[in-house]
């Protein structure tokens, strides 16, 4: 009767043993498999992150040359009048993201203007991390090769890096500190870091 009784009570304990280890793989498969299924929601996400890089060839998706498109995800998109340097004026396209003015796009049609894009939001940058934002000193040590200048027919003060010339950055006029009267003798006069306040910052990239 005891052996009977023994066997009996082993017998249990093998079955409840064997359930115990079929829980557990249950629960290690299962989180595997939400593991996995992370780390593939994580690609997916990655593979939908925006682009926001500046190169010579336009900013993020939108590509020098080419019209936007009539609807952009997170942009209102309008038609604006632009004046020329010439006097004239021309349509152009401007982005908006949410009521602040983030991209202003020069296509190919445009019958005055060659094709442009204009970089206003900040989250647009280079590859190496120049942005509106971006001060005048720390322009310097990302591109320590650069011509300064100004133009009145566009009015621009710009810092062009000599490795990326199709990309300019223009700088904020308050940070100007040189002699104004010196600017008008030419359609270009080139400038030096001394006429500029070293935290003057970039308020607009042009790539064209």
């Amino acid at each position: 009767m005891k052996t009977g009784l023994k066997q009996t009570l082993l017998f249990g304990a093998m079955i409840l043993q064997a359930a115990i280890l079929t829980c557990c793989a249950g629960k290690s498969g299962a989180g595997n498999g939400t593991a996995e299924q992370k780390s593939q929601d994580a690609k997916t996400a990655t593979d939908k992150a925006p682009n926001y890089l500046i190169t010579a060839k336009g900013a993020g998706d939108f590509v020098l040359g080419k019209e936007a498109p009539a609807s952009v995800a997170g942009y209102e998109i309008k038609k604006e009048l632009k004046d020329g340097e010439e006097g004239t004026e021309d349509m152009i396209t401007v982005l908006y993201e949410k009521g602040e003015k983030a991209l202003e796009i020069i296509s190919d049609d445009s019958k005055v203007f060659y094709p442009e894009i204009i970089v206003y939001s900040d989250k647009y940058h280079t590859d190496k991390g120049a942005k509106t934002g971006t001060t005048l000193d720390e322009l310097v040590k990302m591109y320590p090769k650069y011509s300064l200048w100004f133009s009145y027919i566009s009015d621009w003060f710009t810092f062009t890096p000599e490795e990326t010339e199709r990309i300019q950055f223009r700088l904020d006029s308050k940070g100007f500190t040189g002699k104004e009267d010196s600017l008008y003798r030419s359609d270009r006069i080139e400038l030096s870091l001394k006429d500029f306040k070293p935290d003057t910052k970039v308020i607009a990239i042009r790539i064209y």
